[in-house]
């Protein structure tokens, strides 16, 4: 194109290497204001607080260069100022999140002002090929740009190493996750870099909270310990210390423990050991599952054991004490921690607060589909060869939009079906973050709500009663999977062979309900307590389709639930054998970066309903048999 060297050189510098357009467009703004230095200082001033370089122009020429006042005052004035200022103030709050201006004006350029989360998602995209690009600079001799290159050139770059091109997979999806958190750019960009990842995301989590909130060393450092070991080599050193005492201590100072055995992963030496509250079980597998039998009894208080039984339900990945105070509020019972990739086709991490017996669990029969293939075989002949997935990750309350899967199929045709091993390290982010399918060559798609309910256990179009796809989305993103649920209840069928009085709890689309009715556990009460119209709509549904005999009876709202009605309910269906539910998360999962408030969240502080009915039913139900 006949620039010059050092002004590419420059530009690539400033705005990074991956978006052609931003870099043009910076080396066009430089030219235009080589002739006149005033004009080009004034000028790069107001671009840079967000307002577009024509109307800045428009100023100058109005005002001149010399009074800076007035110059600002006529482009916040100016006929278009609302979409500038709209444009300046999304802009800025990007750039503050610590991305690049190049990558963040690319972002809003493509997907408009209005669409923050769109903006976003874009913005990790291309931040996503710029690491990339990074890693391909350094593992081979050739510098050109991947998504502008010939053929020829891609197959240069295919002696990196998969070990290589798999670590960096997984950088990049760690620095989404933390991003998605909420953590700045640059301080996620440090942690990484100076500890590596291969380490929990929670370890990373608490570095950077220990230097923003503790500030355990004056340079800013995160959080090294001062002996010089890295994380790595001194994990057990003075940051582990440092986060301890910031974290972890002050919330569990007024939790009355009496020894690990009682609630595991609370007390300091089981804390120092893992450095995870509560305990960590790696691989999550609770008390065992099918094929990874644990050796592992447990021992519960006799007030705390059953009948009534409880069984409590939430996500995995909460915020630091979240399930501790679920435990304390839950007579201290340590949270079977369980991955559903054991039982289904999809990956749902969750915690389980419960006093069943954990012997002689079974599966319910038949088996479902376990891998992508089995569950979604058609999708197999466009499968490309580099996509090894076998599972799904979490269904979530959200699906992908069309645009990303279009760019990723633009992408996708650019190589002729045969991208290079960035572009496809690229795209198997996108498909394990959104759990995208192939339904052509070279097109993705995300699931559908038939599928989502075939990996959740459910039948297909048990929620076709939904008015909407996207409340059915939301419906299932909040279900429990039906085949885990159904393992741990399976031990209640030896005990109630007659039927079984169940109080559901944030019912939703009746995920418990479904599993004890496949377990042949006859239902003779369900009071269920949904707010949701929706869900209502699909468990009333669900229930006479399958001809139930029992009764169901729909209270609403869970505050419904006072004590003299609970009086009256217990009198009339003669107690309850099961109380059972999972309240909201939608302020303690790791992808809410905006209100994950814990506990004390808007909606997920609904929690504290659960033991409040649970420990009044249990003691009615006693005091009924003195």
């Amino acid at each position: 194109m006949g620039y010059n060297s050092l002004v590419v050189d420059e530009a690539i510098q400033e705005v990074g290497s991956a978006i052609e357009n931003a870099i043009l467009e910076h080396i066009r703004n430089n030219q235009e204001c080589s002739s006149d230095s005033d004009w080009c200082l004034i000028k790069r001033h107001f671009v840079s607080m967000g307002f577009s370089s024509t109307i800045v122009d428009k100023a100058l020429e109005k005002c001149g260069t010399r009074n800076e006042a007035l110059i600002l005052d006529f482009l916040t004035n100016y006929k278009g100022s609302s979409c500038e200022s709209s444009s300046s103030s999304i802009r800025n709050h990007f750039m503050l999140m610590g991305f690049s201006s190049g990558v963040v004006d690319k972002a809003i350029e493509e997907r408009g002002t209005e669409d923050e989360a769109g903006i976003f998602e874009s913005i990790l995209t291309y931040e996503q090929l710029m690491l990339k690009k990074e890693l391909l600079k350094k593992s081979s001799s050739h510098n050109e740009d991947l998504l502008i290159q010939s053929e020829s050139s891609v197959s240069e770059v295919t002696d990196i190493d998969d070990e290589d091109i798999g670590q960096f997979d997984e950088e990049i999806n760690l620095k989404a996750r933390l991003l998605e958190m909420g953590y700045a750019g640059e301080e996620v960009s440090l942690a990484i870099e100076r500890y590596g990842v291969d380490i929990p995301i929670d370890i990373l989590v608490d570095s950077i909270d220990a230097v923003r909130h503790s500030e355990a060393t004056s340079d800013g450092d995160m959080g090294v310990p001062h002996n010089g070991l890295t994380l790595k080599e001194g994990l057990n050193e003075s940051l582990k210390k440092d986060c301890y005492e910031t974290h972890y201590k002050k919330p569990f100072q007024n939790i009355n423990l009496k020894g690990s055995a009682s609630f595991e992963g609370l007390s300091v030496k089981n804390e120092d050991k893992n450095f995870r509250l509560p305990g960590h079980v790696r691989g999550l597998v609770g008390f065992g599952v099918p094929d990874h039998p644990v050796d592992r009894q447990r021992k519960l208080k006799m007030f705390v054991q059953g009948p009534p039984y409880f069984y409590f339900e939430n996500v995995y990945n909460t915020p630091k004490g979240a399930w501790a105070t679920i435990s304390r509020y839950l007579h201290n019972i340590k949270p079977e921690f369980v991955d559903s990739k054991y039982f289904s086709v999809s990956s749902r991490q969750r915690g389980y607060v419960h006093n069943l017996p954990i012997d002689n669990r079974f599966q319910i029969l038949p088996l479902p589909p376990m891998t992508i293939e089995e569950a979604f075989p058609e999708t197999q002949k466009y499968c490309p060869s580099w996509d090894k997935r076998t599972k799904l990750n979490c269904i979530n309350t959200e699906s992908a939009r069309v645009p990303l899967c279009d760019r990723l199929r633009n992408i996708l045709k650019l190589f002729n079906g045969k991208p290079s091993r960035e572009e496809q390290a690229m795209v198997l982010l996108q498909c394990k973050k959104w759990n995208l399918l192939w339904v052509g060559p070279d097109q993705l798609a995300p699931l559908e709500p038939d599928e989502m309910e075939l990996a959740l256990g459910y039948d297909v179009g048990h929620t076709r009663v939904s008015s909407t796809r996207t409340q059915r989305i939301r419906s299932l993103g909040n279900a429990f999977q039906v085949q885990t649920v159904g393992y741990h209840l399976s031990v209640l069928k030896s005990i109630y062979p007659k039927g079984i009085n169940v109080l559901s709890l944030f019912s939703g689309i009746g995920g418990a309900e479904v599993a004890l009715h496949r377990l042949g556990i006859p239902l003779n009460y369900v009071v269920s307590a949904e707010i949701c119209k929706e869900n209502r709509l699909i468990l009333r549904s669900w229930w006479e389709r399958t001809h139930q005999k029992g009764k169901l009876i729909e209270v609403g709202d869970i505050k419904n639930l006072t004590r003299e009605r609970l009086d009256e309910m217990i009198n009339s269906i003669g107690g309850f054998d099961l109380i059972i539910g999972g309240s909201p998360c939608n302020n303690l999962s790791g992808s809410n970066r905006c209100t994950r408030h814990g506990l004390d969240g808007n909606e997920s502080s609904i929690f504290y309903e659960f033991p409040r009915i649970l420990n009044y039913v249990r003691g009615a139900m006693r005091s009924n048999l003195t």
